[in-house]
């Protein structure tokens, strides 16, 4: 009796061994994708929570450099002299200031669409136009009290869209008193 062979040869499993399924290697292939979904869902949201968080510290921290920077330029103003408008119909009402510090020298601060611009004076008799901030919804100069000329108050209103189909902005408020020191 002749013997026939074929060209493939024959695995046979030692005992104890066992290979896996294709059903086996599917699943593992599924719970292997429903980790990686899920792990980057949740390094999506830690960005966006870390975005938002990040953008709000910048946020606060120009605004609050903003508005220390023009109340030291306020503190300098001469009461009699504060004129308190708006520089065009499409910006906020009492948006803009003008005044004139105790040197003579005129100061003019507004808001222009989303900044803020100051028209400071130089010692040479010159002035120059400098950039303050940007994100900004509103720049307001207020009166709190007609009875003392002295006192203004300064607000500022910022505004940022941390991320791209962020569900709402990063908003950010403050306002300062400022006491005007030449009478």
């Amino acid at each position: 009796m002749s013997v026939r062979r074929t060209g493939r040869a024959r695995y046979s499993a030692r005992p104890g061994e066992r290979g896996f399924t294709l059903i086996e290697l599917m699943m593992a292939v599924a719970l292997l994708g429903i980790g990686t979904t899920f792990m980057t869902i949740l390094f999506l949201k830690g960005y966006q929570n870390w975005k938002s968080s990040f953008d709000t510290m910048i946020l606060q921290r120009n605004i609050r450099l903003t508005l220390g920077k023009v109340s030291k330029a306020l503190r300098e103003a001469r009461p009699g002299t504060v004129v308190i408008d708006r520089l065009a119909a499409t910006e906020p009402m009492f948006s803009r200031i003008a005044f004139t510090d105790g040197r003579g020298r005129g100061w003019v601060i507004w808001q222009e669409s989303r900044r803020i611009v100051m028209l400071e004076p130089l010692a040479n008799g010159t002035s120059v136009t400098t950039f303050v901030a940007a994100d900004i919804d509103a720049l307001s100069f207020v009166y709190p009290s007609f009875q003392d000329l002295s006192l203004i108050d300064v607000g500022i209103t910022g505004r940022k869209v941390p991320y791209a189909r962020a569900p709402s902005p990063i908003i950010v408020q403050l306002v300062e008193r400022a006491m005007l020191r030449n009478p």
